[in-house]
């Protein structure tokens, strides 16, 4: 993999606001139209996986703001998305995933 050819294109910041999320179908809307997947998207894990690798095609940042407001309900979902954004990180170069904590923090998900 070439990383200086990745590091030349502009990189594309999403930002996640997870703070008025209250169900699973709620994050997936969310996600959904935080980067554009097609209509036909499955609102599962796989098909996450699926989409969120083919939109991570050129240099790509996720911000995930209001993690501290999720329940306890969405505890397994929320591990299982950020597993998905991670392991896309670890597939293509370019790609970061960061939590913006309420404390003015970042931190990196590797």
């Amino acid at each position: 993999m070439d990383t200086d050819m990745c590091n030349m294109k502009k990189t594309k910041k999403i930002i996640l606001d997870l703070s008025d999320v209250c169900c699973v179908s709620g994050m997936h809307s969310l996600l959904k139209n935080a980067f554009s997947f097609p209509e036909h998207y499955g609102a599962n894990w796989d098909a996450f996986h699926d989409c969120l690798g083919d939109v991570a095609c050129e240099p790509l940042e996720i911000h995930i703001k209001g993690i501290e407001h999720l329940g306890s309900m969405l505890r397994n979902d929320t591990n299982t998305m950020l597993d998905v954004m991670c392991d896309i990180a670890a597939e293509k170069c370019g790609v970061r995933v960061v939590l913006d904590l309420s404390d003015g923090t970042e931190r990196e998900l590797r």
